[in-house]
């Protein structure tokens, strides 16, 4: 019911989906009614004979929330999403420093807060993950980080848990978060493709096969981190002492201003070999080109396909990115809810206070 929220079923849809018995389902039903997961009514279709039509049923999707969070040093936006999965809060919060890890869970748990102090009603928290800049294991814990090093090691899914005590609480990578909202939200062309997000910071996510692939330790796509390849400080490199932000000089280079596209064109050639490697490497049908330089369109994307070309006979598609508003936080309400649909509530219903 939670894959088509909005349909309404009878006892027999639902029994046939399931291959329960009718008594079983209705038992079912019951007890998700009263609990407030499903709402009952009736509808026109008749039954079979006389008699008044079968009663219909629909999941709620109001009974709770799903959170996605993007947290770095300055900033936290938070996205509120129904359990349908249907964005009803957005809210974005600056501060001053957010590197202590301790005052960072409280920065996090207070931008939650104010954000579902936006709704008429305080919902349960069924699903919550955190987007974060860094290298996030199986497990859920930040291994490495040159953007937030004193968030390593910190109990940040534990912490949240204890405040949240029936959501399913995880931690994940930035980028590999943006790339599952656009593996799900996005509707990706291809279940097979690379992720690139060029901003401040230039990673790639991997999906092969529909699944994300996050390698043993969490650092697939971690190529910034190798000497070898010039991913690390190519942005910097390239914008010397222009003051402009990385996606104003991309709009600039888009526009033809000569400046901008030189440096745009610095970025896309210090980076073009890294990304011919990581297709040769993976054989993705697709690149999704993300981040504040994919602004700059085809003055980013043309270097970048004559550096695919090079190194392939087939090289792979080049696209920009379907989600491209907050698609860090997007990823992390799409694995919220994903968390929440494979373990249910984790504790009785408590609404944070």
């Amino acid at each position: 019911m939670t894959n088509e929220p909005d349909r309404e079923f009878t006892v027999t849809e639902l029994s046939d989906l399931t291959q329960l018995s009718r008594p079983t389902v209705s038992s079912a039903l019951a007890d998700l009614v009263e609990e407030g997961w499903v709402t009952p009514a009736f509808g026109d279709e008749p039954t079979r004979g006389a008699g008044r039509p079968a009663r219909r049923f629909r999941f709620e999707r109001t009974a709770g929330v799903g959170i996605g969070v993007d947290a770095g040093p300055h900033s936290t936006t938070v996205l509120v999403a129904d359990l349908a999965g249907d964005i009803v809060v957005s809210r974005r919060t600056e501060f001053d420093d957010l590197s202590d890890p301790v005052v960072a869970v409280d920065a996090i748990d207070s931008a939650i807060q104010r954000a579902l102090g936006d709704l008429s009603s305080v919902p349960p928290v069924y699903g919550l993950s955190v987007a974060v800049p860094g290298v996030v294991d199986p497990e859920g814990r930040l291994r490495q980080s040159t953007v937030v090093p004193e968030w390593v090691g910190a109990d940040i899914v534990g912490e949240l848990s204890r405040r949240y005590p029936r959501a399913a609480v995880a931690l994940g990578n930035d980028v590999k978060l943006a790339t599952v909202a656009e593996l799900r939200a996005g509707s990706s062309r291809s279940s097979h493709f690379v992720y690139l997000s060029v901003g401040r910071r230039i990673s790639a996510g991997i999906v092969m096969g529909g699944s994300l692939q996050i390698g043993a330790t969490g650092a697939a796509g971690e190529l910034g981190a190798s000497h070898a390849i010039r991913w690390a400080g190519a942005v910097e490199s390239a914008i010397k002492n222009d003051e402009r932000s990385l996606g104003a000089l991309a709009r600039d280079a888009r526009d033809g201003e000569a400046t901008a596209v030189a440096i745009i064109e610095e970025i896309a050639g210090s980076i073009g070999e890294g990304l011919a490697l990581l297709a040769l490497a993976v054989d993705p049908e697709l690149v999704v080109l993300a981040g504040p330089a994919a602004q700059a369109g085809d003055v980013l994307a043309r270097p970048l396909r004559a550096a695919l070309a090079a190194v392939s006979l087939d090289p792979p598609e080049l696209a920009f990115a379907a989600v491209d508003v907050e698609p860090s936080a997007r990823g992390a309400v799409e694995e919220s809810l994903a968390a929440f649909r494979r373990t249910g509530p984790l504790a009785e219903p408590s609404v944070p206070s």
